[in-house]
């Protein structure tokens, strides 16, 4: 089985990722909280572009059923999903077999916030 992971990131990288990986994944694994918009939005993405996908919290989330017959699974994660999170449900899927893990960048984002001048100047 292989793992197609973006990681977690700022939001527009793992919506990217899911819609260019919709044609190599058969499933799309979202790790994030379902009171989070921009995981909510990566599920309605992949289901969107005719992918089967879910949303967890963790890895003990991740239904072994799930996993029948499919051999590439895209996995990302919300914007404020820690990544530790998204290794351990990779941790999970290879407790089941042999995984190759491959991550796509799809943007590198380089987004740099200056302080207010009334901020700079103390």
């Amino acid at each position: 089985m292989s793992v197609r992971s973006s990681g977690s990131g700022v939001s527009t990288q793992p919506l990217a990722q899911t819609s260019s990986s919709r044609s190599r994944s058969k499933l799309v694994i979202v790790v994030g909280s379902a009171n989070s918009s921009n995981s909510r939005r990566l599920v309605e993405l992949a289901e969107r572009n005719g992918t089967t996908a879910y949303l967890v919290d963790r890895a003990s989330d991740v239904l072994v059923e799930w996993l029948d017959g499919v051999e590439v699974v895209g996995l990302t994660a919300g914007a404020s999903a820690p990544p530790v999170l998204v290794d351990e449900v990779i941790s999970r899927i290879a407790a089941l077999g042999p995984v190759e893990v491959v991550e796509h960048e799809v943007t590198r984002e380089n987004v740099r916030f200056t302080l207010p001048a009334a901020v700079r100047q103390l």
